[in-house]
Formats: structure tokens, sequence, C-alpha cells
């Protein structure tokens, strides 16, 4: 709740308060302004941008998830070491903890979270390391244990020799399990990559959305501009891969951008499952329909919107068309090129977006409303 739902919410009303209402003084205002996460620096306009990345989700943090999975089971494996009757009783909530903490983690990565790319094990693979911690407790615990029932004859011993008898199982408990993952899974180890096996850039754009060609910001400006600026006999010389997705138009990949790159075919799919009844926003769509006195007439934002504008009413494919018409008309896709008046227009518009000092990307996003290509936007990392 705290991670989502009241930050999305405190966003929103910042927001409201801000650049929509205007319902405090402008000094007020400025405060306000310095909480607001993606905030320009003024008070006239919040670009679509901007609002965009003050509303995102947060990312998906495995880190912090790791934490709790090697912390708790390490207190609760300390208390093996006292003679108490709650023992057993710590480790049953532990183990009902572990089958909620299982359901929620899959809830938050799969349904809250924003997509986060981890590219490498390495991790996961400390983790692993770090989970000898609660397993070497257990062994400490079991040679406490061995001393105070004369399991293990050391009663002429002194203090701090089954002390130093207690730590030493617990560090050769440590050290047996790091030594044995290392032998056995060999996490640092990767083998040799053969270079001819590498599949084509064809192959690649059929089974994923992104490419190395675009994933680069620097290779997708030269095919989306660059490239439009030459001689016709140029353009048809250029021989190297088009930045692109399996529907071959020039696109910036980027998380939570994956639609673009998806053919029209797959549009409709994507309509059905945007109410999802396990997406908290679905849930707030309805809350603000209620407050806008539709109270079951209508189900949600999506349905009231269809309702208006009929069947024709599909958002995805509407924004993939609206971004494709206004780029054809920005770089001037066209065959006639920049002759003519609508040529002179565009190359006016295009001079005019490269001498603005908020970017290309920034000031097409806040003149048009419509989706940023994002190319040469501030936010924009490879």
């Amino acid at each position: 709740l705290m991670a989502g739902v009241v930050p999305y919410m405190w966003n929103m009303l910042l927001m409201k308060m801000i650049y929509v209402w205007r319902c405090l003084p402008t000094p007020f205002l400025r405060i306000l302004r310095m909480m607001l996460p993606w905030a320009p620096d003024d008070l006239d306009r919040y670009p679509v941008r901007r609002a965009e990345k003050g509303l995102e989700g947060m990312e998906l943090g495995l880190p912090w998830d790791y934490a709790g999975n090697i912390v708790l089971p390490s207190i609760c494996c300390s208390m093996l070491c006292l003679s108490s009757p709650w023992v057993w009783q710590v480790f049953r909530l532990l183990f009902f903890w572990s089958l909620f903490y299982y359901f929620w983690c899959r809830y938050m990565h799969l349904r809250f979270m924003r997509a986060q790319y981890y590219t490498t094990s390495r991790v996961d693979s400390m983790v692993n390391f770090a989970w000898g911690i609660p397993l070497s407790i257990v062994a400490f615990a079991t040679v406490v244990w061995g001393l105070r029932t004369g399991w293990l004859p050391c009663d002429d011993w002194e203090t701090w020799q089954k002390g130093l008898m207690c730590f030493g199982a617990f560090f050769l408990s440590l050290f047996l399990w790091m030594l044995s993952y290392w032998l056995y899974a060999k996490p640092w180890h990767h083998p040799a990559h053969d270079l001819k096996n590498d599949p084509s850039i064809l192959h690649v754009k059929e089974n994923t959305l992104y490419t190395w060609f675009n994933c680069n910001p620097v290779y997708t400006l030269k095919c989306k501009y660059y490239i439009q600026d030459l001689p016709p006999a140029a353009r048809k010389a250029f021989d190297n891969p088009i930045a692109s997705g399996c529907s071959g138009e020039v696109r910036f990949f980027e998380i939570g951008k994956e639609y673009l790159f998806l053919p029209p075919a797959k549009f409709e799919r994507m309509e059905e499952v945007q109410d999802d009844w396990m997406e908290f926003e679905t849930y707030l769509d309805a809350f603000v329909c209620w407050l806008e006195g539709d109270q079951g007439k209508v189900k949600n934002v999506k349905e009231k919107l269809r309702a208006k504008f009929g069947n024709e009413f599909k958002p995805v494919e509407m924004i993939a068309k609206e971004f494709g018409e206004v780029a054809q008309h920005l770089l001037g896709l066209e065959e006639h090129g920049d002759e003519g008046p609508a040529g002179h227009e565009r190359t006016e518009l295009r001079a005019r977006l490269m001498s603005e000092p908020g970017g290309r990307a920034e000031r097409f996003d806040d003149e048009s409303g419509a989706l940023n290509l994002d190319f040469a936007s501030p936010s924009a990392s490879p």
C-alpha cells in the first residue's frame, strides 16, 4: 500500500493542485513542485512525458526481497539456542510467513511493480552464498545443545573452549556450504560463447521486442532522422539493420512501451487484458467513476469512453496510429520528400524542434499531446 497506491494517489494530487487547479498561491505551489517527481522548472505546463514518468510504478527490487529471505530465517534459527516453549511456535509462524510471502512476491513482481532488467546472476549468486548463514546457525545450536545434554563429552572443558567449539562449528558449516556451492553450482563460471552460433538480427526480431539496435539511442536517432534526410540513392544504399521491432517501423525500446512494437493483430488482445481484476488501477478507475456519479452504470473509464466513441474506441491502436501519423508528418517520410509546401513546413518544424532547449522529443510532446518519440528525451537510457 505505502509503496504503490499511496505514492500514486499523492503524485496525482500534486499534479492536480499545481498544474490543473492552481488552488494555492504561487510560492506554495513552488514548494509543492519540489515534491513532485519529474516536475519541470516552471508552473505553466507539466509535459505528458514527465507526468507519465511521475506515475510509473516502483522498480522490481530483488535485492530488498532477498534480504528478508536471509535475515528472517537467521533470526528464527538463532532462537534454537534458547530453552523456551515458544521456539516451535516461531517456526510455525515462519512456515505460514513463507507461504504468504511466496504469493505476495508473485503478485508484487508480476502485477504491481514495473519491469526491471537484471542482466547478470550476481545478486542471486551472492544470496545463495549468504544462505549458508542460517544453515550455520543450526550447526551452532546443535553444538550448544550437545554440550548442554552431555552428548559431547566436554564437561571438563573451560567456558571459552566450549564457546570456541560452538563458533568453530558455525564457521566450518559456512565454509563447507560455500565450498560446495562454489564447486558444484559454479556461479562464476560462464561457458565460452561460440560466435558462430549467434542468431541473426532477423531471428532476434522475430523472438524478442528488443535488439541491440533499438536499445541504442544514438543508432535509433540515426535511423529515424539521419537516414531520412539522405538522398533517395544514398538511402537505398544503406544496408545496415534498422532499429525497429517486428513491425519494421523505427522504434526505441523502453520498458513500458513494449506495446508499440506489437503488430496490429495483437491490439485486440491487449484491450481484453487491460482491466485485469488483479491490477489495482482497475479498482481505481471504478472508484473514480463512482465519484463522478456513474455508480455501476459504467464499470470503468474505458467503458465510459467506449460508450462515448462507440466501437471505434481502441486506445492502444489509436495511440499507435497517432504516433505513426505524427512521426510521419514530422520526419517527412512521404514519397515526395521535403519538396513543396508540406515539405517546407516539415523542414521548419524539424529545425525548430532541434533548436528548442528542452530537446526534440520533450517539445514534440508538449505541443501535440501525442505519445512522443522519446529519442532525445533526457530520461531515455540505453
